[in-house]
């Protein structure tokens, strides 16, 4: 059985491995999607998920870009591609 302290150690371990991907993708998303870019989502052909971008945001590990279009939303930057 897992003792309160190994629970708590190994989440730490995990919140760090997250973070260190988190800050590598932001990276990465900034680099490909600046602030100003317009961008479509790849998962939905629907025209309300296109905009531009104009914040980063986090979802788990994974980058979300904040766009803003027909209305307000946000597109995991794994699935958007420029417009």
């Amino acid at each position: 059985m897992v003792t309160k302290e190994q629970y708590d150690a190994a989440k730490t371990v995990v919140q760090l491995y997250e973070d260190q991907e988190y800050a590598r993708k932001l990276e990465q998303a900034q680099n490909d999607f600046p602030i100003g870019t317009m961008v479509r989502s790849t998962y939905s052909d629907y025209a309300t998920s296109s905009g531009e971008v104009y914040a980063y945001g986090r979802h788990g590990k994974e980058v979300t870009l904040k766009v803003k279009g027909y209305c307000k939303l946000s597109i995991l930057a794994k699935y958007a591609v420029k417009k």
